[in-house]
C-alpha cells in the first residue's frame, strides 16, 4: 500500500488520472479484488434467504439528552438531504458550528445521518468534520427528511463488510482494513459521496463511497485531509487482510454490487 486511503485526496488523484474532474473519489491508497460473487439482488425485496453473517455489536451514537428521542437504531435511520445548504447549530438555537453548501466537494448532494429528534422538530445530526462524532443540530424544516432500513457494519475484526435491512443480514463482502499503524477507525459513520472512479482496473477499482469519517493517524495526505472511504481495489490480495491506510477495500465485483444498493446517508458502523 503506497497511498492513503482517505476519501477526498485520492479522489483528487483518481481525478487527474483519469479525468474524472468534480466526480473523482477522493480516497487513498487502497485497491480491490475478487473472490466472490457479489449478490446484486435488490434490497427491496425480501424474499431471498439472508447470508450468514457475524453479528457486529454497534456503537451507540451520541447520548441522548432530554426532550429527545433517539432516530437511529439497528432496524432503521433517518436522513437529512439539503439540496440548499444547511446551518448546524452547537444546540438548538445555540452558536453556528458550521454553515454547509447545498454539495460537498465532490459534488454530492449534502446529505447527514440523523441521530435524534427533539419534539420541537430541531433534529440532531451526525458531521462529516474533524473529530470523528461530532454532532450538530438543524432547525425544524431545514432539511428533507427520509426513513431507510439500510445499514452497512464493518467487522475489523472479521474484516467483512455486512449489508443489512431493518436489522437483518442480506449479503456480507470480505473485506480489506487499515494497517495496524494506520487503522480504519471505529464508530457511526455515514456516506457522504457514491461515486464511479471511471477508471474500474486502477487502485480505487470501479466505484467508491466517501463516508463521513477520518483517520485518526493521518491528517493529510497528497493535499487530502485524511478523509475514509470504502472502494474498489487492484490489489486483489489485500482482501481479508488489515494493509491499508485505513480505508475499507472490496473485490470489485463486490463494490460494484454494493454501489446499485446503498444511497447516500447510509449508516455505517464500524467496530
Amino acid at each position: 500500500m503506497s497511498r492513503v486511503c482517505t476519501a477526498r485526496s485520492a479522489g483528487r488523484a483518481v481525478a487527474v488520472a483519469a479525468a474524472l474532474g468534480a466526480a473523482a473519489v477522493a480516497l487513498t491508497g487502497c485497491g480491490g479484488g475478487q473472490t466472490r460473487a457479489a449478490v446484486a439482488a435488490p434490497v427491496a425485496s425480501q424474499s431471498a434467504e439472508p447470508t450468514p453473517t457475524p453479528t457486529v455489536s454497534a456503537p451507540t451514537a451520541a447520548p441522548v439528552v432530554a426532550d429527545t428521542v433517539s432516530t437511529l437504531t439497528r432496524d432503521s435511520a433517518l436522513i437529512a438531504t439539503a439540496p440548499h445548504g444547511l446551518t448546524v447549530y452547537r444546540h438548538p438555537g445555540g452558536r453556528i458550528l458550521r454553515q454547509m453548501s447545498a454539495r460537498t466537494d465532490l459534488g454530492a448532494v449534502r446529505t447527514l445521518l440523523v441521530t435524534q429528534r427533539r419534539n420541537d422538530g430541531w433534529l440532531q445530526v451526525l458531521m462529516p468534520i474533524r473529530p470523528n462524532n461530532t454532532y450538530g443540530w438543524i432547525r425544524p424544516g431545514a432539511a428533507i427528511v427520509t426513513p431507510t432500513t439500510l445499514r452497512v457494519e464493518v467487522s475489523r475484526a472479521h474484516k467483512t463488510l455486512t449489508l443489512l435491512q431493518a436489522g437483518k443480514p442480506v449479503v456480507s463482502y470480505p473485506v480489506a482494513v487499515g494497517a495496524p499503524s494506520t487503522p480504519t477507525p471505529a464508530g457511526l459513520f455515514s456516506i457522504t459521496d457514491r461515486l464511479p472512479t471511471l477508471a474500474p482496473y486502477g487502485p480505487f477499482g470501479p466505484y467508491a463511497f466517501g463516508l463521513s469519517g477520518y483517520s485518526n493517524v493521518l491528517t493529510s495526505f497528497d493535499g487530502g485531509d485524511g478523509v475514509i472511504g470504502i472502494h474498489g481495489t487492484n490489489a486483489d490480495w489485500s482482501i481479508g487482510h488489515a494493509v491499508s491506510h485505513g480505508c475499507i477495500r472490496l473485490h470489485n465485483r463486490d463494490i460494484t454490487a454494493l454501489y446499485k444498493l446503498v444511497p447516500l446517508g447510509t449508516p455505517v458502523v464500524v467496530t
